[in-house]
């Protein structure tokens, strides 16, 4: 058995790897390829679109304070006016009540001057009638 170098067989062996080689690189590393760039460039732009929404989130969330900052001002200025109202009416309402009250009291007054100055005058008018019923009354015990 003789062991000896053919060169038409390595040569043969040497094309066909590269053969091999360059099919290999054509049909599976360069789809290979083709799909890792590819999943590569979803996760950048996954991971561009979690920093652009993150940086959103951060300028809502900043707008949601400013606003929820003016609607409590807001609101205190609508409770402040409201109170200032309120105070108002009640001021009216008792400074009316006090109004007529008084009106009522003038009135009363006056008819209590009235019923004096009849009752004077009733007295006045009955006061002979008193006395001699009194003298009679005396004049009797």
């Amino acid at each position: 058995m003789d062991i000896s170098i053919n060169i038409y067989l390595m040569s043969v062996v040497f094309v066909s790897f590269l053969v091999l080689m360059w099919l290999s690189h054509v049909w599976v590393y360069k789809p290979i390829l083709a799909n890792m760039d590819a999943r590569k460039k979803a996760m950048e732009q996954d991971s561009s679109f979690v920093d652009q929404t993150n940086r959103e989130i951060v300028v809502l969330q900043e707008e949601a304070k400013i606003q929820l900052k003016q609607a409590r001002a807001q609101a205190h200025e609508i409770l402040q006016v409201a109170l200032h109202k309120a105070k108002s009416d009640y001021e009216n309402v008792v400074a009316q009540k006090e109004e007529a009250l008084n009106k009522e009291l003038e009135v009363f007054i006056q008819n209590l001057k009235d019923s004096k100055s009849d009752l004077a005058l009733e007295l006045s008018q009955n006061l002979p009638l008193l006395e001699a019923s009194l003298k009679q009354k005396i004049t009797q015990i």
